[in-house]
């Protein structure tokens, strides 16, 4: 066998990117543990195009981080009905209520003053908690993380900055970072609502 014709060849830095069919990997593989030079040259290839890799790294914005790890938490939630399904201003709302009717909300028997709070399943980037608000709110403004409330009971007004929005049973509530908000209960009972917060 000429060694230095098979190298020259080229088919050792497609076997190193990946390009090889299975036949040809198992034969390269082979000629490796053959020749000396030919494993020798694969060490050589690997190296470089991974020196090369790290100097040409692209490093994606946080926003395609995010979007990714968003669309994991999809599939999660997708494969494991404990999580909320995740929310979004066009989402059908009969997925929320379906899935909120099969938790089966508890009454809250504990006397609280404003607000009570109950965990649900939730991510690094995505945290899901059911409240129970008597009165709402004092002004707030997030930093990190969109905010969405499916109002599951009961009924709000929020104040946008002076901007004022009523919101009652089976409403999606969007509120965007950097907006300072309040919240007002305008119900005799407490509201009921299903919070997510995604990380932006």
């Amino acid at each position: 066998m000429d060694i230095d014709a098979y190298i020259a060849s080229g088919i050792l830095e497609n076997y190193c990117l990946g390009f090889c069919s299975p036949e040809e990997n198992t034969l390269i593989e082979k000629y490796a543990g053959i020749y000396p030079g030919i494993k020798t040259e694969i060490e050589k290839i690997r190296a470089s195009l991974e020196e090369y890799f790290i100097a040409n790294e692209i490093k994606p914005s946080p926003a395609v981080k995010t979007a990714v790890m968003l669309s994991v938490y999809r599939q999660v939630a997708a494969e494991n009905t404990g999580y909320a399904p995740l929310i979004d201003d066009a989402m059908d709302k009969g997925i929320l209520t379906a899935w909120i009717a099969s938790i089966q909300i508890d009454t809250v028997t504990e006397d609280f003053e404003n607000l009570f709070i109950t965990e649900l399943p939730s991510t690094s980037l995505v945290t899901n908690f059911i409240v129970h608000a008597k009165s709402g709110h004092e002004a707030e403004k997030h930093e990190d993380f969109v905010e969405y409330l499916y109002v599951v009971r009961g009924s709000c007004i929020m104040d946008f900055e002076g901007e004022l929005r009523s919101y009652q049973e089976g409403d999606i509530i969007h509120i965007k970072p950097h907006i300072n908000h309040t919240a007002t209960v305008t119900s005799a009972q407490p509201m009921i609502a299903l919070v997510q917060r995604q990380a932006c």
